[in-house]
């Protein structure tokens, strides 16, 4: 144990101020893609944002709890009476409580999920199932419960958070001791000592909202009729051409600063076609896409940066290079995805090509996992017509 301290240590402010974020960012990832229809692109990454919020705080609370069993914190001022202490002792249980059961349900309902879809921490670090609840026969049922489990909590939290924020500015603004200092940083610390009461938290919410502004992202909109994604295989030794005839993309992008954009996709795998009768009803069964079980192919970028081939923007050509997660048939894999932009009339066209080998997503399995009658490398392309909004 340490000894008494009037405030926190800096371990404990920060991962205090980090869980706070973590929460609103949480709390905001949900609701928001709550009252997003099914086919809106920015769905799934945002259900993957959410996702990962909920597994980094359910981390970091573990690790708070941990520290706070093993370290003695500053009392709290004599001027409160006893029930309000209890009170403030009660409010952070319970957040504790609620921090590491709220990420445990929404675990619990992934791994119930009829969709099965794996879960890629922040797009890059894979996260397990919990064992178990995957292969129970009546996991759809245990989905329902612990999906009104879930909501139920969100609102909980809410309230506690409404509930902790009000008594923390209560303290400094009213009562006037030192108890939102204990939590403060020291260098927010030291405004709120100097000034004091509402003139220095409306500085701290206005320093806040300065540093958490977005830059240069911009919002594109998408002309599908005159986009197109298809594909380009082999199968006996004769190419064919396929396309995805149904896709949703979000382009939040500026091409003189591409580090800021976010680019994203969602395509209806039952919607491929590939040139005949044949090939078309092969394509949905179980060796191939699997569409009953996998509707759904999606693409996240993590960062976007300019493609060093001699050209730019000015040249009417800027060249480009998205980083991210491509995930096919519940396989995820990081790519990178080429892509040339240019004017196009009154619109801009982006073009580009990948090539995917089918067997690194278990596409076309069976006798079909031979390279010998289907190669097993396919050329995946893409013509975007879009304008800024």
């Amino acid at each position: 144990m340490t000894p008494h301290a009037d405030r926190y240590n800096a371990v404990a402010v920060f991962m205090h101020w980090l869980t706070a974020f973590a929460i609103i960012g949480m709390l905001a990832c949900g609701w928001i893609m709550s009252d997003m229809p099914k086919d809106d692109p920015l769905k799934f990454p945002l259900f993957q944002w959410h996702k990962s919020i909920g597994i980094t705080i359910l981390l970091l609370s573990v690790f708070r709890l941990v520290w706070r069993l093993t370290h003695t914190v500053p009392p709290l001022p004599d001027t409160l009476k006893a029930w309000e202490k209890y009170a403030a002792h009660g409010v952070h249980w319970l957040f504790y409580a609620l921090l590491i059961i709220m990420p445990m349900t929404g675990w619990a309902i992934v791994s119930t999920s009829r969709y099965n879809i794996p879960t890629m921490l922040y797009g890059v670090i894979p996260w397990p199932h919990l064992p178990i609840l995957p292969t129970l026969e009546n996991k759809q049922e245990i989905n329902h419960v612990f999906s009104n489990a879930h909501g139920f909590l969100a609102y909980l939290i809410v309230a506690l958070l409404a509930l902790h924020v009000g008594a923390a500015l209560k303290h400094h603004v009213i009562s006037r001791d030192n108890v939102l200092l204990r939590m403060a940083p020291k260098v927010l610390g030291g405004i709120l000592k100097r000034f004091g009461g509402p003139r220095a938290l409306g500085m701290a919410l206005f320093a806040l909202a300065i540093s958490a502004s977005p830059a240069h992202a911009k919002d594109w909109t998408v002309d599908y009729t005159q986009s197109k994604l298809g594909f380009i295989a082999t199968q006996s030794g004769a190419t064919f051409n396929g396309e995805f005839k149904s896709f949703k993309t979000g382009i939040d992008f500026d091409p003189e600063h591409p580090t800021t954009g976010k680019i994203t996709a969602i395509i209806d795998i039952a919607s491929v076609t590939a040139g005949n009768g044949e090939r078309d009803a092969y394509l949905p069964q179980s060796d191939w896409f699997d569409t009953r079980n996998f509707p759904q192919a999606t693409f996240v970028s993590t960062d976007i940066g300019a493609s060093c081939d001699g050209t730019d923007l000015h040249g009417n050509c800027g060249c480009y290079s998205a980083n991210g997660t491509l995930m096919i048939k519940g396989v995820a894999k990081s790519v990178s995805l080429p892509f040339c932009l240019k004017p196009e009339g009154d619109h801009w066209r982006a073009e580009g090509k990948i090539v995917l080998h089918r067997a690194d997503y278990h596409i076309g399995t069976g006798q079909w996992s031979s390279d010998d009658l289907v190669k097993h490398a396919v050329d995946v392309t893409f013509s975007i017509a879009a304008k800024p909004n």
